[in-house]
C-alpha cells in the first residue's frame, strides 16, 4: 500500500497523471459512410435513424456521398448540414468509388458503412463499437434484416432469400457494405474498395480482408433493416450483380470463378435453404415452391445471363457506357 502511494506521489511530482487501471477506455470516434444515388425518398429516413443513435454524437461524423444524383438528393443532404452531416460529391460513378472518397475524408477510429435505404437500429453504432472492443476484432459483420409486412407477398419472400444468403456469407467474413464496421487500422492495411467494378466489391473486399487475416465477428446485435424490393427492382439488381461478376471473373475465368460458382450456377446458392430460414414467417409448401421458382427465373437466371452479356461487352471493348448505365439503374 505504501509503495503504491509513493509511486503515485512521484508521478504527480513528475507532472504525469496518476494511472487508473479502472478508468473508462477512450471513446472511439466513428465515421458513418453512406453512398447515395437518387435517394431523395429514402435518405431522410436513414438520416433520422442515424440521428437517433445512442452512441455519443460528439464522437460521430456522418459522411453522405452524393454520386451524381439528378433528383433532390443534394438538397436533402444540405438540409442536414446544420445537424452535423457532411455532404461529399463523387463524380466517378459507382458506389465503391463513392465509399472510397468518404474513406479518404473520414477521421474516425472506426468506419461504419450502410446504405441510404437501410434503417439502423438505435444501438447500431454502440453495439458495433462494444463488440469490436469486447471481442478485440477489426471487423464487424452486422445483421441485415428485411422489413416484412404481416402477410408478405411473393416478391417480398423472394427478396427475403437474398438476406438469408447474405447472412450466411457475413458469417464467413464476406460482409455486405449495408452493415459493415471496420477499424481504420484494418482498412489502411487492406486498402480501398475496387472501384472498377459495379457490383460485388464488398465480397472482393471481404476476401482481401480474410486473406490478410483481418479479424472479424458476425454479430446479430449490430442490426439494420432494409425495405423489401419489388419485382423490377430485384431484376435490375440481379442484372447489375451479373455484370459485376463478369468483371470480377474476367480472364482467366477458371482461376477466379471458383470463388463465385454458386453465383454463376442458377439455383446453386439456394442449396440447404428452407422456408424455416425465413424465421417467424410461416408459409405453405406450395408458396415456398413459388418463391424458389421466381428466384430461379427472375433472379438467378437474370444474373447468369447478365454475366454472359457482361463478359461479351468486356471482351469486345464495349463496356464503359453500359457499365455506367447499369450502375445507375441497379
Amino acid at each position: 500500500m505504501v509503495t503504491s502511494r509513493h509511486s503515485t506521489d512521484s508521478e504527480a511530482m513528475a507532472g504525469r497523471e496518476p494511472r487508473n487501471e479502472h478508468a473508462e477506455p477512450k471513446p472511439m470516434r466513428v465515421s458513418v459512410i453512406v453512398p447515395v444515388y437518387n435517394g431523395e425518398r429514402v435518405l431522410p429516413g436513414l438520416l433520422e435513424a442515424l440521428s437517433a443513435q445512442t452512441y455519443p454524437r460528439e464522437h460521430t461524423e456522418i459522411l453522405v456521398v452524393n454520386n451524381n444524383s439528378v433528383d433532390r438528393t443534394g438538397a436533402v443532404i444540405d438540409q442536414w448540414l446544420i445537424r452535423g452531416v457532411t455532404h461529399l460529391r463523387c463524380e466517378q460513378q459507382g458506389s465503391y468509388a463513392a465509399r472510397n472518397l468518404a474513406i479518404a475524408h473520414a477521421r474516425g477510429d472506426v468506419l461504419a458503412f450502410t446504405d441510404a435505404d437501410c434503417r439502423p437500429c438505435p444501438d447500431w453504432l454502440q453495439a458495433g463499437v462494444d463488440t469490436i472492443r469486447r471481442a478485440k476484432v477489426d471487423r464487424i459483420a452486422g445483421l441485415v434484416t428485411l422489413r416484412l409486412c404481416r402477410k408478405p407477398g411473393l416478391w417480398e419472400l423472394v427478396d427475403a432469400t437474398n438476406y438469408k444468403l447474405g447472412e450466411k456469407l457475413a458469417a464467413t467474413g464476406l460482409v455486405a457494405t449495408a452493415n459493415l464496421l471496420i477499424t481504420r487500422t484494418a482498412i489502411d492495411k487492406v486498402g480501398p474498395f475496387d472501384d472498377t467494378i459495379i457490383s460485388g466489391g464488398d465480397m472482393e473486399f471481404g476476401r482481401r480482408c480474410n486473406a490478410l487475416g483481418i479479424s472479424y465477428r458476425f454479430s446479430p446485435e449490430v442490426k439494420v433493416t432494409h425495405r423489401a424490393r419489388g419485382a423490377w427492382e430485384q431484376i435490375r439488381r440481379s442484372r447489375r450483380i451479373g455484370v459485376g461478376l463478369a468483371q470480377t471473373t474476367s480472364e482467366p475465368l477458371l482461376t477466379r470463378a471458383n470463388h463465385h460458382w454458386k453465383d454463376l450456377v442458377p439455383g446453386a446458392s439456394l442449396a440447404g435453404l428452407t422456408s424455416a430460414d425465413l424465421g417467424e414467417v410461416a408459409i405453405s409448401k406450395w408458396r415456398w415452391v413459388q418463391v424458389l421458382a421466381m428466384r430461379y427465373l427472375a433472379v438467378d437466371m437474370v444474373r447468369s445471363a447478365a454475366h454472359v452479356w457482361g463478359r461479351w461487352l468486356l471482351r469486345h471493348g464495349r463496356a464503359e457506357r453500359t457499365l455506367a448505365k447499369v450502375s445507375r439503374s441497379g
